[in-house]
């Protein structure tokens, strides 16, 4: 896993609210930098990002819907592709 800096772990945040709000895609996000698939939101944080109970983000993994990559100790850790697929499905 990489560690962000703060404030490059802030601009992924806008971004992530961004696309929940609906005023964003990851079209062209690639071009100017940003790393959609690189795994940095807790469930937790998702959860509270898209007002989804953390169980039912687990239970989409569990079901294959969402597939989150995983630290080394095992936790999910999802990146801004798998959100916008949630922002999607809701």
């Amino acid at each position: 896993m990489v560690r962000l800096e703060r404030q490059t772990k802030a601009l992924y945040e806008m971004c992530a609210v961004a696309l929940v709000r609906g005023s964003a895609t990851l079209d062209g996000a690639d071009e100017v930098g940003f790393k959609i698939d690189m795994p940095i939101f807790t469930v937790s944080h998702v959860a509270n990002l898209t007002d989804t109970h953390p169980q039912t983000l687990r239970q989409y993994d569990r079901l294959r819907l969402i597939m989150p990559q995983r630290t080394e100790g095992g936790a999910r850790r999802y990146s801004l592709r798998d959100i916008d697929r949630l922002v999607q499905t809701q």
